[in-house]
């Protein structure tokens, strides 16, 4: 975000594509900087359903795709705590964005691409 926000030199459209796991001070400080250089700062948060919804049946393991660490999870045990955490985190993500004058539109992976840059371009409309 620092290199593209530097890059774009005068005032311009930052639109940030990103699930937002990672470090959420750092992100937001990164975001807030491109902000008080002028950009017009735009998230788009994409997560897929099985993210926002764990809806496995049996037992599964999850990788993480950067550190390789795996984890065992009983989705059944699971699966109320989880909901209720990623229900926070996209509460979180959308209301500080909104706070501080971001855009924010999540966007569902199995949403046709039209269909949300459609939803997207509505939005900043208003």
């Amino acid at each position: 975000m620092r290199r593209a926000a530097d890059r774009l030199g005068l005032r311009g459209l930052l639109i940030v594509i990103s699930d937002f796991y990672d470090d959420e001070q750092r992100m937001a400080g990164e975001l807030r900087r491109a902000q008080r250089m002028g950009h017009d700062v735009a998230q788009l948060q994409v997560l897929t359903r099985d993210e926002i919804a764990l809806p496995y049946g049996r037992d599964v393991e999850f990788a993480d795709l950067e550190s390789g660490d795996r984890i065992p999870v009983n989705p059944a045990l699971a699966r109320r705590g989880y909901r209720d955490a990623i229900a926070e985190f996209l509460e979180r993500t959308r209301s500080t964005a909104l706070a501080e004058g971001r855009q924010h539109t999540l966007i569902v992976t199995d949403t046709a691409p039209e269909r949300a840059l459609r939803s997207f371009l509505l939005a900043r409309q208003t």
